[in-house]
């Protein structure tokens, strides 16, 4: 009984309609994940574009962050830098 049964599922997963049946199993999955992106398209956008502020700061803090160590170095005497490394 046993043997006959997977006999038969053998028969229907690797018979003449395998291909077919991959295919479409292909394609209905790529429409669903086609169609959640085309839904969710707006938030995904709104999700990615920066908003003015964060740039302001961001620059800010880089700027900062990059300033600051360079003045502090431009203020020592080469044999002080010499010296702290």
């Amino acid at each position: 009984m046993r043997r006959a049964l997977l006999d038969e599922l053998r028969a229907v997963l690797v018979g003449p309609d395998a291909p077919p049946q991959a295919a479409a199993d292909f394609v209905t999955k790529a429409n669903v994940m086609v169609i959640s992106v085309l839904e969710r398209r707006s938030e995904i956008g709104l999700r990615r574009a920066p908003p003015i502020g964060g740039l302001i700061a961001s620059l800010l803090i880089g700027g900062i962050a990059g300033l600051y160590p360079a003045v502090r170095a431009a203020r020592l005497s080469p044999t002080e830098a010499l010296r702290t490394v």
